[in-house]
């Protein structure tokens, strides 16, 4: 088959298709061919994943059920190996079961068979706007690499620990002239604000410098401020030290504006673009940092999962669009509802939960019983929206993994038993 004019195709997209059924296959093939920059066909899992080895597409489509690998089977090894390409989900099937699976290996959108262009168009598009935002981010990010390997540092060399240099950037800083003065004075100490997540803790700049030395692989930040009247910038300082035979050479690195960047980059990285608020992976950040105190300190800790009642009848029979601003308006009401330290995100889909530092399972019932009835209370385009809620409890001793689980559990015995409810793991 000949391959458009890539400049010509609506999306700058490459895209891995994989499908058993060879009439289907030659059909979405063309459609899609004409559409993206790239296309890779595959007939089943295996050779998927021999295509995907060397060629890292942005997205995949797949079928589920095919002979060899079934399409959930290659995305978990996929996912063992990238975690970032997108993946559309086709199938004639509806089981609960593959559903569950695929949310939690992060599948972008499930398309039923037989396969409505309109919907691949609109599956594909967004990708395209996800992939390029993320293209774009990693851009940033290894500019930001590059300004810092080429910001002019402040530079000390040291002897027996005394400074026997200081570059004129130092030394207009600190706004002294020589460097007798800045050993004599102990400028250096003065200049060094203490801060959370700072490397100076009340420390001497000796004993500092010594720990930087110890750690040569780490990065470690100073808050440095200059007296004054000097030239310099007050702001976050990169310390690198290195020591030669008879040398320490100490360099100061101004990466403000660089750790400004690559908090917002990291911030867009952990937010989910439809609804502003976390995403699966800010989820996994924030359990692990939750867990680790839970164990520490024994303090409760809870979570929420819940998802929207029948969302795919709202996406079905209003459109995406209107199901999109249904996520949007629950995730609205649930961010009014919640405290500043809970956290709170979009797991995949129309899946939220709900993670509640200090909070035991009583009152995260309670919370999650509130939250019910505040979201029945509403309507979305003069519907009734309902979800079901699966609350547990932190146990010592148990891994991440095993809680979110009994949460997902939780919330699968509410949909079962009738939606609209709320069940909590109270062994």
């Amino acid at each position: 088959m000949q391959k458009p004019d890539s400049a010509n195709v609506p999306y700058d997209l490459s895209v891995l298709y994989v499908e058993d059924d060879a009439s289907i296959r030659d059909i979405m093939t063309r459609f899609i061919n004409r559409r993206v920059k790239e296309l890779n066909v595959a007939e089943n899992g295996e050779q998927a994943l021999e295509i995907f080895a060397r060629k890292h597409s942005d997205l995949i489509i797949t079928d589920v059920k095919m002979p060899k690998i079934d399409g959930l089977e290659m995305i978990e090894k996929i996912r063992q190996e990238c975690d970032r390409t997108q993946v559309i989900l086709t199938t004639a099937f509806c089981d609960d079961k593959y559903y569950e699976r695929a949310i939690k290996l992060g599948i972008s959108r499930f398309l039923r068979k037989p396969i409505v262009t309109e919907e691949l168009e609109l599956a594909i598009s967004s990708a395209a706007k996800a992939s390029l935002k993320r293209k774009k981010m990693e851009e940033r990010e290894r500019f930001s690499d590059l300004v810092l390997e080429q910001t002019t540092s402040l530079v000390l060399i040291m002897r027996k620990g005394q400074v026997v240099f200081a570059n004129g950037n130092f030394l207009r800083f600190a706004a002294i002239s020589d460097i007798v003065a800045l050993n004599a004075e102990r400028v250096i100490d003065r200049l060094i604000v203490a801060k959370e997540g700072g490397l100076h803790k009340n420390l001497a700049f000796a004993e500092w410098i010594a720990a930087v030395l110890s750690n040569p692989d780490n990065e470690f930040v100073v808050h440095l401020r200059p007296p004054d009247g000097a030239s310099g910038k007050e702001g976050s300082y990169v310390v690198r030290a290195r020591k030669s035979a008879e040398n320490t050479i100490v360099t100061f690195t101004d990466v403000t504006k660089i750790a400004k960047a690559r908090e917002t980059a990291l911030k867009e990285a952990l937010t989910d673009p439809l609804t502003k608020i976390g995403n699966r992976r800010m989820f996994d950040v924030e359990l692990k940092r939750e867990m680790s105190r839970f164990e520490r300190y024994r303090r409760a800790l809870a979570i929420i999962a819940f998802d929207i009642d029948l969302f795919k009848k709202i996406n079905d029979e209003l459109g995406h669009c209107a199901g999109d601003s249904v996520l949007q308006g629950i995730a609205e009401l649930t961010r009014r509802f919640i405290r500043k330290s809970d956290i709170f995100t979009r797991n995949g889909g129309d899946e939220f939960a709900l993670l509640l530092p200090e909070t035991s399972l009583e009152g995260a019932v309670k919370i999650a019983k509130k939250l019910r009835e505040t979201i029945s209370a509403e309507t979305f385009f003069g519907r009734k929206i309902t979800c079901s809620f699966g609350v547990a409890g932190a146990r010592h001793a148990e891994d991440a993994e095993g809680f979110v689980k009994r949460a997902d559990t939780m919330l699968y015995k509410a949909k079962k038993s009738g939606r609209d409810s709320v069940e909590s793991d109270c062994d």
